[in-house]
């Protein structure tokens, strides 16, 4: 029997950004300078391994360049400190309090 999904197979581009798909192409093309000469003693399956670990190292920069290590705010750090600080007081009893 068959689907209609096997129709119309279409990739999804792994890179969502403008700036990602400007950083893949320029360390690809950093990648693939090395590759202006080809040398007359490597055979096919080496020079094709060679540009897939090109294309898969330019794909991890570009992906790993625009994860950002601050996901929080400062100001949501800020409280995130505050609320421990206050949480390793020890709580006020009446007779300590100066209120009570």
């Amino acid at each position: 029997m068959k689907n209609r999904k096997c129709y119309g197979s279409k990739t999804k581009s792994i890179l969502k950004s403008e700036k990602e798909i400007q950083i893949y192409n320029e360390t690809l093309k950093e990648n693939l300078k090395h590759f202006t000469t080809w040398e007359q003693n490597n055979s096919v399956q080496e020079i094709n391994d060679k540009i897939v670990s090109a294309i898969d190292t330019s794909l991890k920069k570009a992906q790993n360049s625009l994860k950002t290590k601050n996901i929080l705010s400062d100001n949501t750090r800020k409280l995130i400190l505050r609320r421990q600080q206050l949480q390793k007081i020890k709580p006020k009893t009446r007779s300590m309090n100066k209120y009570a």
